[in-house]
């Protein structure tokens, strides 16, 4: 369901010295496009008489044979998918592995979340710390045994 280039808008704001947060938005024209590859993987393995399996099957009768709210669900949940590692490739280099998280809660994304909008979600990611001296370093004299 990954489709190959993803586009974002991320705005990157520091929460702390070793932690980032990254607001990503997902344009609606991206949101289309991950639910058009979402549909057709759902007709892929859906089992509803009248259709085969892999054929496309009207909008209308996949509501009636999935619950809408679980079928936002997965939605939402194809859309971070495929678009959290885009959001992550600008951090790559300093994010500590295994830090990410996205931050927004995912019900209240369901909630909101609209087929023919922008999504909006946080990602936090821990960093390292910047290193302050506390006395310069130039000049400093280090004694080895």
């Amino acid at each position: 369901l990954l489709p190959n280039r993803v586009s974002l808008d991320i705005e990157e704001k520091r929460a702390s010295d070793s932690r980032l947060l990254l607001q990503v938005t997902v344009p609606k024209e991206e949101v289309t496009k991950i639910i058009k590859k979402c549909i057709k993987g759902l007709e892929k393995n859906s089992d509803i008489p009248g259709f085969r399996p892999g054929k496309p099957i009207p909008r209308q009768v996949l509501n009636q044979w999935i619950n809408p709210k679980d079928l936002k669900k997965q939605f939402v949940n194809d859309i971070l998918n495929a678009t959290m590692p885009a959001a992550l490739r600008s951090v790559k280099d300093m994010a500590l592995d295994g830090s990410e998280a996205i931050e927004s809660d995912f019900d209240e994304l369901v909630r909101i979340f609209d087929e023919k909008s922008e999504l909006k979600y946080d990602i936090g990611v821990d960093t390292m710390p910047p290193i302050k001296w506390k006395t310069p370093y130039q000049g400093m004299e280090v004694e080895v045994k």
